[in-house]
Order: C-alpha cells, then sequence, then structure tokens
C-alpha cells in the first residue's frame, strides 16, 4: 500500500510550496483539488517535475460540482471531470475522488430519489470517462453532503450506479461528524473501497491516529480482509500541531499499526 496526504491539510493555495513541504514528511504522493491543477493543464511537464523533486506521485484529484443532480449541467461536469482525469493521465495520477454530490445547504435539503437516479447517471459516465484515461473514478461520502451516511451509500447504490466504473473512497471521519455508524460502510462494502482517507476525532475534532474515538484496527480490518492495496490518504489535523507533525506522526503509526501491509516506501 502507498501512504499520501491530502493537500487540504495545508490550507494553503500554493501548491508548489505544499507539494516541496509534503515531499519532506515521508508520503509517497499527494491528493489534490481538481482546482489546484487546472493552472496546470497546459503544462503537465512542470507538474510533474514539481512531483519529481518532492519525490511524490499525484495520488488523484477531488472533484466537486454544484450540477451533479441538475440534468441541464450533465454533459459540463461529465465534461469537466474528463478533462481533469485527462491530466491525472498525463502526469501519472490514479484516481479522481469524486464529492459525495452537492452539498445540503441551509436548510437542510431532502433529495428525491430523482436526484439520486440523476447523481449516479453522473457519476456512470464520470466513471467511464476516467476508465479511457486509465483513472479509477471513486465516490467520497462526505459530512454534510447528499452522500454522508451508510443509508445514503445504499441508496446511491440502489439508484443505477455501476460499481464496475465508480469505486468507493472512504473517511469514517464523516460518518462520525454525521452522527451515523462510523464502521458500518468499511464492513458492509469493503470489497468496493478502491481509496481511503484516515483520520481520527475526539469532541469533534482532529486529533492524533491513536488518540481518537475512532478504532483504526476495526476499521481497516475488513479492507484488509477483502484485499486493498491501495493509497491510503492522510486527511486530518490537530489544533496547535503543524501538518509536516501531523503527517509524520501519521506515517510512523500506520506502518507500525500495519507492518504486515508491505508499505511502498
Amino acid at each position: 500500500m502507498r501512504i499520501g496526504c491530502q493537500i487540504g491539510m495545508w490550507r494553503s493555495d500554493d501548491t508548489e510550496s505544499v507539494i516541496a513541504a509534503m515531499g519532506k514528511v515521508g508520503v509517497d504522493g499527494i491528493e489534490t483539488f481538481t482546482t489546484h491543477l487546472k493552472p496546470y493543464y497546459d503544462q503537465p511537464r512542470k507538474f510533474k517535475t514539481l512531483l519529481k523533486a518532492g519525490r511524490l506521485r499525484l495520488s488523484g484529484a477531488y472533484f466537486n460540482s454544484d450540477g451533479f443532480v441538475d440534468p441541464a449541467a450533465e454533459q459540463a461536469v461529465i465534461a469537466e471531470a474528463a478533462g481533469a482525469c485527462r491530466f491525472l493521465q498525463a502526469v501519472g495520477g490514479d484516481f479522481l475522488v469524486v464529492n459525495g454530490g452537492i452539498g445540503k445547504g441551509q436548510p437542510a435539503r431532502n433529495f428525491s430519489d430523482a436526484d439520486f437516479r440523476q447523481l449516479a447517471k453522473v457519476l456512470n459516465g464520470i466513471g467511464a470517462g476516467a476508465a479511457a484515461c486509465g483513472v479509477q473514478a471513486v465516490v467520497h461520502p462526505h459530512v454534510n453532503c447528499m452522500v454522508e451516511t451508510p443509508a445514503d451509500v445504499d441508496r446511491l447504490a440502489a439508484s443505477g450506479l455501476d460499481k464496475s466504473k465508480v469505486g468507493l473512497c472512504v473517511h469514517a471521519s464523516h460518518q462520525l461528524l454525521a452522527g451515523a455508524d462510523a464502521y458500518e460502510i468499511y464492513e458492509k462494502h469493503a470489497s468496493w473501497v478502491r481509496y481511503a482517507h484516515i483520520g481520527n476525532s475526539r469532541d469533534r475534532k482532529g486529533c492524533f491516529l491513536g488518540e481518537g474515538v475512532l478504532d483504526q484496527q476495526r476499521l481497516m480490518r475488513p479492507l484488509l480482509e477483502a484485499g486493498f492495496d491501495g493509497w491510503i490518504i492522510i486527511e486530518c489535523g490537530k489544533e496547535g500541531v503543524l501538518p509536516e507533525e501531523y503527517a509524520r506522526n501519521a506515517v510512523a503509526y500506520m506502518k507500525a499499526t500495519w507492518p504486515q501491509t508491505g508499505w511502498e516506501s
């Protein structure tokens, strides 16, 4: 397996400085947002040089849109995702991480069956476009989004989603924050998981992996038993702790906790 970091941990729009900083913390890759990549769409060689200097791979890019459930925006959303996938292909990126549908907003929105069917249709289109580029699309259940709880995941799967085109990206912290069962998605859908984020929480605040309320062994067990051998992306932080320190701590924790996995670096 490989360990990466999510660029959002650094809370910076300076992509180049974050890549340089991340290259010093012992991870194999970086996950960005597609917005960080767009300035490099016409200069992939420059971006590859940045990754090489940091001794990093691009594990994936996080894609969001306001048009996931708007039939009129369907083709535009799929085309935008395809553009990101072409860039990922050019620089050796592996995954397009698709946000769990649009945000619920304020006041909270009740999503209809038609909304879920439209999201599944768009995800299938994104997944097909990604596969054509040698990239794997994964949907990421996310707190305060259309798909955040285990029940939402099941509803999406029953709405026409093609699991052969769209994998699953897990991160139990989101289910914890949503007040849902943090383990159910892992235990029920382990064979569908293609990509994972990792973090922990205590009193609804980020903390080191071994300190929070989430049982990391329980989360990982079904994935390992299902043969998961992909990216695990650190996406968390702790108040008063620099992201570099948090990432080093997380790397050390994972390698000590699951030494049997054969980490690549």
